[in-house]
């Protein structure tokens, strides 16, 4: 179908194939400010950092490298009293009988060394036990000789097994052999451990061996209470003393007063069974307790005797068979497995039940200290089974009836079953099993526990309570067939929020993870670079030591994810006696998204880290930074490439240099003037405002005259970048604009105190004898410096409409006046300058404001009120013009107001500082930058709301003294987007991370709603011509004057603006006031034009105002909760008009286009994503633009009506000078005089899409940019109807419904048309009686959907809205 233009319903359905909306990112929901520490501890359930002591893990400096294992059995010989052997009783040690030796002292050496063997194993790599078989107290005391020379932090492992000596005594005392072996020597555990002088782990399985343990405790006590007196001063024996003891660990097979099992199914050394061999035991209890006894002891023997040894004084080997084999150390076997789900299950229970302190201290130890403690629990439960209760030092809890030990007892059950199925499957024996499968597949335990873990993180982790299976990971990660999922549900842990990266370090994971580096292969660079991303963003202050701690640089991982090629010391090249930058291509492998962690990782590696920074400032990896920085498509991996280059030289004078020498500061003012991304401008000036050298970067290095001259002319490039850029249109850039002025000003502070003097000599010049002032110019040489061009700059920032930009800039200027205050120099003539300028205001009894904007020909639509009574200039100085150019109309106050704006200066500039803000065109105090209520009124009206920014709350300048220079919160701002979930981005995680989020169903119940109204508008607009359009459906009480109104598309809304700059909300199904604030407008300003935006979903509101300014705002519709999201100066060369139109704008939703123009020479197109102008198109006219509309099929043709009646298409595609490709001039061809002032011009949105424009003197005509003239035309109103209605205005308001055939065109009344130009009906005005004789028609509106017209009255407060009757 074809409509109107040539246009196409094709070329419709194309143009809103791809819907944005806008202003929803974090940027603007937080105001580019991080989360402030307030707010973290109301949301600490959320932001939960630990500090460093509770979750950083110093692995122990002590292990135990060697020992004794000393058997007390006397096999052979009588049993001393009160020992009574049970028959039948066990006989087993160590796993062997001693009674198949016919040599007992034979079966004496094999068990000890047995038992020595089956000890080290847990420590394969350090520890070398000594057996000592039946040892005298000689034997000992020489052994200790050697202990003795071990390292302080060395512990020592003694084991004791007293089965053939007398039970310990009373005191505790264990029994040793005398030389001869004819006597027995009583020794305590304490007295043992001062011969050896070190901490060590005690273990003593004997009968009543618990005396030892509490013989122990109480010497340990006692020498900790009452310390040697000769030792009592030296602090270093003091707490090696303690040391000795705390780091001692002690295990008794039984408490005081209990007798060892003695069934003859168990092992006589029960307990040192199930600490040497728990796999072993394990299975031997299973199949003692399960009623498949018989089945699976036929299978086994478990004594095995291997006749092969050559060794004369070893005839025999007796070795332990269960039917599997192999080491506890290799996972791919079948013991090996085994014991690695035993130790997993192990931790899992122990770090789920014991305290965090304790299970690190025991736990977390060396290998063989977390061996005992483990297979503790393994004894604890058995011989628990057998009313024995084994102890410890210090004590573990109760577990032995944990349901643990059921999963524990199914796994064993499993690898019996698939044994027995095999070797019966196939006849085998158990070594023909193994080598049929070497890969003993049994169990489907670390999967399931996996499986477990990963249903927590997705369907459970909001509760917070992590479940056992997370420490499964610490034993999964070093297993590389677990480790890349491990590691997956690392980061999909870690992803969850601070919260679970707390959890992370609290489990002890980091360790893993820094292992994890040396494994950097592709596949998991991704997933390491993920988890140390989300580290950092929570505690980069105390990881930054990992990346470089034992001796190894594993930041190097992360450098080489950006640089393959990366080598430590490159060589740097030379082209032409310049440093030059290479061209690279991806060619890492990775995504740019994923280059962007170790990016961010390194990044923040270097923040306030000149180590770090010397490590990784690398020649390549800089270039490669910039290269990235300009071509990547990523807008995160630039951001963070910017964030990079502002750490690596922010506190090195050296580097600096190097970057100056490079020429990388000319590169990134290219790449800065090509960016779009206002993300990316903002990181690029944040790096800006950290190359500023400052004394504290200087370091140890001492820069000639010449290089720190060299760096000053970079300071002024890229200060003059900044003045280029000083309108952008993006708050976050032009914060980081500040915050590098801030730097500048301190760094040549001298500078600036004498051009703000020149400044205020300057303005005083202007004031008295301003025919002198080029003279005055000339005498100073800093007028048109640098320096001069950045004051005006800070001051131009300090009338900024965003409020924290504002704030900022006059916190630095409020420094520069107060070392100019203190300079002895200047302080008397500033005071002078200072009376002079008082007295100049205070002498006029009638002060003239200019103000933006006048009454427009017939005095319609653009009229303004008086202002406010407050004197405030809205120009830094009057040589600064760059907001004078405004047009301008001149109105005089009454005396009264006039005096009292006199005693306001009078009184406020007693402070300089205040007197120097009204001068310097600051805002005054009722602008309240806090967003809280106007304290002031002004002709009894009623306080309003003025909205805040999120996360932010202004400083006094008035009360405070500023510092300087400012620091920026970008980075930690930016930082924030990596506590933001990235792998789960669903509704209830973004409500934990704190932002209000519309779930789904809301959002479909919005556009569910939004097609019922379409669908339901859509029938009926065939039927507005012929309904009745009198039935006046509400009328509103705006309770001031509104000058604006505006319907919102979907939502039961009607916004007004009035002359106080105030909004109101009404719903005006409901005839409700929803909410109202101020705009906050300066002096002389009014607001002229709103919008709603984003209005398929959540509206915001656009406030567009005289001076240039546009906001927006959002949660406006709730009472005093609108928020500002961002505000720029769209209009920054206002020029001085006859009549003043202010700022217009036209705004396209579907391509995120903001076309603005107003009091200028051109219309300039704002893109809102990029928050830059991206045309600016000339008027090619003298006169106003009154109205301004463009097609919303794809953006491309703009139309303007002006003052003079003429009507101008432009088509952006095209370059600015040749952009007019239509021109109408203000006449008419048919009727008998020429258009007057475009009233209002519009493309209708739906429909036939017509052109339609109506002026001031009723011509009104419909247009085919085709053609060169008019489709339809005709006079809404003649001169004698004119004089019939009694009045002379003319048309005075003119409205076009966006899909209906209708248009309206008000004077006295309102008159109802045809498309095609046929009067339809007249509505008149309710209780005109009460009017005056010119009162008139001066504003109304359709409604963009529904038959409704809202119609409003000159200086009448009340809103009426018709509607047609259906």
């Amino acid at each position: 179908m074809v409509l109107r233009h040539g246009f196409t319903t094709s070329d419709i359905q194309k143009s809103f194939k791809n819907f944005f909306f806008y202003f929803e990112s974090k940027t603007y929901l937080d105001n580019s400010n991080p989360i402030a520490p307030e707010e973290k501890k109301i949301r600490s359930n959320y932001y939960k950092i630990l500090p460093e002591n509770v979750w950083r893990f110093h692995e122990s400096k002590t292990s135990t490298p060697v020992g004794g294992v000393l058997t007390c059995l006397k096999i052979g010989v009588v049993p001393p009293p009160p020992f009574e052997k049970i028959n039948p009783s066990s006989t087993l040690e160590g796993w062997i009988d001693p009674s198949t030796f016919s040599d007992p002292k034979d079966a004496t050496i094999f068990i000890c060394r047995q038992i020595t063997d089956l000890f080290n194993r847990f420590n394969r790599r350090s520890t070398m036990l000594r057996s000592h078989e039946d040892p005298n107290v000689d034997d000992i005391k020489k052994n200790i000789q050697v202990w003795k020379l071990l390292p302080l932090f060395f512990r020592l492992f003694l084991y004791y097994n007293g089965h053939g000596v007398p039970y310990p005594d009373e005191v505790g005392d264990f029994w040793l052999f005398n030389k001869q072996y004819n006597q027995y020597v009583p020794m305590s555990v304490a007295e043992l451990q001062n011969w050896i002088g070190c901490p060590a782990i005690f273990v003593f399985d004997s009968t009543f061996s618990g005396r030892a343990i509490s013989s122990y405790k109480r010497a340990a006590q006692n020498e900790l209470d009452n310390p040697s007196p000769s030792k009592e001063s030296d602090p270093i024996f003091d707490y090696y003393k303690s040391m000795m003891y705390t780091e001692s660990f002690l295990f008794a097979a039984c408490k005081e007063d209990e007798y060892l099992p003695s069934h003859p199914d168990l092992p006589a050394d029960l307990f040192t069974c199930c600490l040497n061999s728990p796999i072993e035991m394990s299975i031997r209890f299973f199949i003692l307790k399960s009623p498949l006894r018989k089945y699976y002891e036929s299978l086994y023997d478990y004594i095995k005797v291997d006749e092969s040894s050559d060794n004369p004084d070893q005839h025999r080997n007796y070795k332990i068979d269960f039917g599997y084999h192999g080491e506890y150390n290799q996972r791919d076997d079948s013991l090996g497995t085994l014991y690695q789900i035993f130790v997993a299950l192990i931790d899992m229970l122990a770090a789920s039940t014991v305290l965090k302190s304790l299970y690190r201290r025991c736990f977390r130890q060396d290998l063989m200290c977390n061996a005992m403690f483990r297979n503790f629990l393994l004894a604890q439960r058995i011989m628990k089974y057998y009313n024995v209760n084994p102890i410890s030092e210090p004590p573990l809890p109760d577990l032995h009836i944990h349901p643990v030990w059921d999963q524990w007892d199914l796994i064993i059950e499993q690898f019996l079953s698939k044994t027995c199925s095999i070797r019966e499957k196939y006849s085998l024996n158990t070594y023909q099993v193994i080598s049929l499968q070497p890969k003993f597949v049994f169990t489907d335990f670390f999967e399931t526990q996996l499986e477990a873990l990963e249903y927590w993180i997705d369907y459970e982790s909001f509760n917070r309570k992590p479940v056992p299976q997370f420490y499964l990971l610490v034993h999964l990660i070093p297993t590389p067939s677990y480790r890349l999922i491990s590691l997956f549900l690392i980061a999909k842990m870690v992803d969850l929020g601070p919260w679970a990266v707390s959890l992370v370090l609290e489990s002890i994971l980091l360790p893993c993870i820094m292992k994890s580096l040396k494994f950097f292969s592709n596949e998991f660079k991704p997933l390491l670079s993920f988890i140390w991303a989300k580290i950092m963003a929570s505690y980069h202050h105390v990881v930054q030591i990992d990346l470089m701690s034992n001796c190894s640089a594993n930041y190097e991982a992360f450098i080489e994810m950006i640089i393959p090629e990366f080598s430590l010391k490159p060589e740097l090249t030379r082209q032409q006696n310049s440093f030059y930058i290479r061209t690279y291509a991806p060619d890492t492998g990775l995504t740019d998204n994923q280059i962007c962690l170790p990016v961010f990782v390194l990044t923040l590696f270097m923040r306030q880290n000149t180590i770090a920074q010397e490590c990784v400032c690398q020649i390549h990896l800089i270039e490669k930074i910039v290269w990235f920085l300009e071509n990547s498509n990523s807008q995160s991996l630039k951001v963070w490439c910017g964030l990079f280059l502002s750490q690596i030289w922010s506190m090195l004078f050296s580097i600096k240099f190097l970057v100056f020498k490079m020429e990388i500061i000319p590169k990134i003012i290219e790449i800065f003037k090509k960016t779009t991304i206002p993300e990316v401008r903002a990181s690029i000036v944040y790096g800006f405002a950290t190359y500023i050298l400052l004394d504290d970067d200087l370091g140890d290095n001492v820069p000639n005259d010449a290089q720190i001259a060299e760096l000053k002319q970079a300071d002024v490039i890229i200060a003059k970048l900044l003045l280029e850029a000083m309108y952008d249109g993006s708050s976050m850039v032009r914060k980081q604009m500040v915050v590098f002025l801030s730097k500048y000003v301190y760094k040549y502070l001298d500078f600036f105190v004498f051009t703000a003097y020149t400044s205020m000599h300057e303005e005083v010049v202007l004031t008295e004898r301003i025919k002198e002032v080029n003279d005055f110019r000339k005498k100073f040489p800093n007028y048109g410096s640098i320096y001069s061009a950045l004051w005006k700059f800070l001051l131009i920032l300090a009338a900024d409409p965003h409020y924290e930009i504002r704030n900022l800039s006059e916190t630095v200027i409020q420094y520069v006046l107060t070392q100019l205050i203190n300079n002895k120099a200047y302080r008397e003539r500033f005071n002078e300058f200072r009376e002079r300028l008082i007295t100049k205001f205070s002498q006029s009894p009638v002060k003239k404001l200019r103000h933006v904007g006048s009454m427009n020909k017939n005095g319609h639509n653009h009229s303004f009120s008086q202002p406010q009574p407050s004197l405030k200039r809205t120009v830094s100085f009057r040589s600064q013009h760059h907001l004078s150019s405004n047009s301008i109309g001149e109105i005089e106050l009454p005396p009264t107001l006039s005096s009292t704006i006199t005693s306001n200066i009078i009184r406020k500039s007693l402070s300089i500082q205040n007197f120097f803000k009204h001068i310097s065109g600051f805002q005054n105090d009722e602008n309240n930058l806090n967003g809280h209520e106007n304290e002031k009124s002004f002709g009894g009206l009623k306080k309003t709301y003025i909205p805040h920014l999120a996360r932010f709350e202004a400083v006094d300048n008035m009360r405070t003294i500023p510092k300087l220079p400012l620091e920026s919160k970008f980075l930690d701002f930016s930082i924030e987007y990596f506590h933001y979930p990235q792998l789960k981005k669903d509704k209830s995680t973004l409500r934990n991370f704190g932002y209000h989020v519309d779930d789904q169903q809301s959002k479909d119940w919005r556009r569910n709603r939004n097609m019922e109204i379409i669908e339901e508008t859509q029938s009926q607009k065939e039927k507005a011509l012929k309904s009745d359009w009198s039935n006046l459906k509400v009328t509103i009480d705006n309770q001031s004057v509104p000058r604006l109104i505006e319907f919102s598309q979907f939502e039961n809304w009607i916004v007004t603006a009035d002359d106080k700059n105030i909004v109101k909300l009404w719903d005006w199904n409901k005839n409700e006031d929803l909410s109202n604030f101020s705009n906050n407008n300066p002096i002389g300003s009014k607001i002229t034009d709103i919008k709603f935006l984003n209005e398929d979903d959540k509206s915001i509101l656009l406030v567009g105002s005289s001076d240039g300014v546009i906001k927006i705002y959002r949660d406006f519709e709730l009472a005093d909760s609108a928020k500002l999201v961002t505000a720029w100066r769209a209009l920054n060369d206002s020029q001085e008009r006859q009549y003043s139109v202010g700022l217009i704008t036209d705004w396209q939703q579907s391509t995120g286009n903001l076309l603005v123009s107003g009091d200028v020479r051109h219309v300039k197109i704002w893109d809102v994503q990029k928050e830059m102008c991206i045309n600016s198109i000339p008027v090619r006219s003298i006169k106003n633009v009154t109205s301004l509309t463009s097609d919303h099929v794809a953006g491309n043709i703009i139309a303007a009506g002006f003052e003079n009646g003429d009507i101008k298409i432009y088509d952006k595609r095209m370059e600015s000078k040749t952009s007019m490709v239509k021109e109408w001039k203000g006449y008419s061809s048919n009727v008998e005089k020429k258009r007057n002032w475009i009233q209002k011009i519009h493309f209708q949105r739906g429909g036939n899409r017509e052109l339609a424009s109506g002026s001031t003197n009723g011509i009104v005509q419909l247009w085919d940019i085709r053609s060169d003239q008019p489709v339809v035309e005709f006079k809404a109103f003649s001169l004698e109807e004119r004089v019939k209605k009694e009045t002379d205005d003319g048309m005075s308001a003119f409205a076009i419904h966006e899909h209906a055939p209708i248009m309206a065109t008000g004077s006295a009344n309102v008159d109802l048309w045809g498309i095609q130009g046929a009067l339809l009906q007249t509505i008149k005005i309710p209780n005109k009686k009460f009017f005056s004789s010119n009162m008139f028609i001066n504003n109304m509106i359709f409604h963009p959907h529904r038959l409704m017209l809202a119609v409003k009255a000159k200086n009448e407060k009340l809103i009426h809205i018709y509607e047609s009757s259906k």
